[in-house]
């Protein structure tokens, strides 16, 4: 009995130990499962902020980053719904890094660590967009994973850069310009993307955000279109291949941008603004969008017909073609910049930048083939007069050719001639210099179409000798077909007979300061030497004591048309 009652207790305490394992495996399981309940807990308030897409609460994972500390917060969540947005719509990736100074490494610590918390597959970062903005050094980077590159070649990331997100950085406008960089993103990679919510209001049809805040303005910018004129119940035709529209916007809180087919259209302080778009044959949907700064957003729209074009026919039935109007030719620039002279003439500062600058625009946002650059020890008088050989022996007949040159000038009053200076000139004889005569050989013996030379230097006025003062043409609708037809040989100078400033903005001259600007700013797909010239003359006479002059130059072919820019 005493052995039984043994063998009992023993059981027992047997069944009390495996109770009691399981019961502490329970408490480590719970104390697991808590732990893990805690880190759902924890990373479920790191994205307490959630926001709708259409029946959906999405949680914000920290696709942009604000490391300057320049946002508001909700300037931060609107950009951050708009990526929400597009990633549900494309299934491609975008994050935006703003930081106050570019610091290597960071870029990829930040999109490492945001690939991680939403696990980012290496095939996902193939379909991904890194855009990066850093305030202080005013620099921007686009980086774009393997699958984006056709979608955003670098020329288009550049411009991108620069004429969204750095052109408002410059103005201190850092909110648009990451919001104007995200929109270029997003439909170069997707075309018809919407950010916002059409409404129809009283018949209009008014844009808004897909998020609009609680509080604030939400009333849509006013459109006039004021050219082409807009008739109701007339058909709107025209024979041209491109279109000017111009008009005035309107809006309370300020008007943010205008945009005609989804060209950035020049826009005053006054609201008025125009933008010239290209017309393919039959009817063309006319769109004009303009944005206010609290991103409500108005359309306007209208059909403009272009009529086809009938060719004469000769007597054999075929149509006669002028092989000298077929393409528009290729684009050449030879741009010279001189700071570091010796002998009798002092040193400069800013010609070198101003030459560097001038060749960077016509290469990044310009149609130029091919850009010589002549700076310093390599711009001597026998390389000037080498590269101008160049140009006169293989420039063909519907080629464009545009010279630039900033460095010293000299006027000889008693020979009643100006020069300009090479780099090898020691002394003030002309024997080194190269005259306006000997350039204005070389004009006239170029083969090009248009020819347009720019200088920015002491007495370059004296290459207009002869000249009366040119008449610009009106806004004709045919005016970039005739003076393209027309051959031209032009030069547009930062002064006349008087010495120029050498000192002026941002490294530049006053002169080429308000060059670069204008080109710049441009948006029109067409941009002739004198419209350049109407946009830097005020503020190059209001900001020094030099008058810009533009003109065609004597005896060397000119027959009255003009040098057109043209838009990459």
């Amino acid at each position: 009995m005493t052995k039984l009652c043994g063998i009992v207790c023993a059981f027992a305490l047997i069944a009390i130990i495996i109770e009691t394992n399981d019961t502490n495996a329970q408490v480590r399981r719970g104390f697991r499962r808590n732990r893990a309940v805690l880190r759902q807990e924890k990373a479920a308030q790191q994205d307490t902020a959630r926001m709708p897409v259409g029946r959906k609460m999405i949680p914000v994972r920290r696709r942009v980053l604000d490391a300057a500390e320049i946002l508001l917060p909700e300037q931060e969540r609107d950009l951050e719904r708009k990526v929400w947005k597009f990633e549900l719509e494309t299934h491609y990736h975008v994050a935006i890094l703003i930081g106050r100074e570019f610091q290597k490494g960071e870029a990829g610590k930040f999109f490492t660590v945001l690939s991680k918390r939403n696990r980012i597959t290496p095939e996902e970062k193939a379909n991904s967009v890194l855009i990066l903005a850093f305030v202080n050094q005013k620099i921007g980077r686009i980086e774009v994973g393997d699958n984006l590159a056709s979608a955003l070649p670098i020329p288009l990331r550049k411009q991108i850069i620069q004429q969204r997100i750095l052109r408002r950085f410059n103005a201190g406008q850092f909110y648009a310009g990451v919001n104007a960089g995200l929109l270029g993103v997003m439909t170069a990679i997707k075309p018809d993307f919407q950010p916002y919510q059409k409404v129809e209001v009283q018949g209009t049809t008014v844009v808004r955000p897909v998020f609009v805040e609680a509080s604030g303005d939400t009333t849509p910018p006013a459109i006039t279109i004021t050219q082409p004129a807009q008739t109701r119940g007339m058909k709107l035709e025209s024979k041209d291949k491109d279109l000017l529209v111009k008009g005035k916007v309107a809006d309370a809180s300020g008007v943010y941008e205008v945009s005609v087919n989804g060209i950035e259209a020049s826009l005053t302080p006054g609201g008025d603004f125009s933008a010239q778009v290209r017309l393919a044959v039959g009817d063309n949907t006319v769109s004009v969008k303009a944005i206010d700064t609290k991103n409500n957003i108005a359309e306007q729209h209208f059909v403009m017909t272009r009529e086809a074009v009938q060719a004469a026919v000769n007597a054999q039935g075929s149509v006669p073609v002028d092989s000298s109007t077929v393409g528009e030719g290729k684009y050449y620039a030879l741009v010279i910049g001189i700071d570091k002279y010796t002998g009798d003439w002092p040193a400069l500062t800013n010609a070198t930048h101003d030459a560097a600058g001038m060749a960077q625009e016509l290469g990044t946002d310009y149609r130029f083939d091919k850009v010589i650059t002549l700076v310093d020890n390599d711009a001597t008088r026998a390389n000037i007069l080498r590269q101008m050989e160049w140009l006169a022996d293989n420039v063909k007949k519907n080629d464009n050719v545009l010279i630039f040159y900033s460095g010293h000038g000299d006027y000889k009053k008693n020979l009643n001639k100006g020069y300009w200076v090479p780099v090898d000139a020691k002394t003030e004889s002309v024997v080194d210099f190269i005259s306006n005569s000997d350039i204005q050989t070389f004009l006239g013996g170029i083969p090009s179409k248009h020819t347009f030379l720019i200088a920015d230097a002491c007495f370059s006025g004296d290459i207009f000798r002869g000249m009366d003062e040119k008449v610009k043409k009106d806004d004709a609708q045919r005016y970039y077909e005739e003076v393209e037809h027309r051959a031209s040989r032009q030069a547009m100078s930062s002064g006349g007979l008087e010495p120029v400033m050498d000192g002026g903005r941002d490294g530049h001259s006053v002169f080429t300061y308000y060059l670069l600007k204008a080109l710049k700013d441009n948006s029109a797909s067409n941009f002739d030497a004198g419209q350049l010239y109407d946009e830097i003359k005020v503020p190059v006479a209001n900001n020094s004591d030099q008058t810009p002059i533009f003109n065609a130059i004597k005896n060397t072919g000119d027959e009255g048309g003009e040098f057109v820019f043209r838009r990459k």
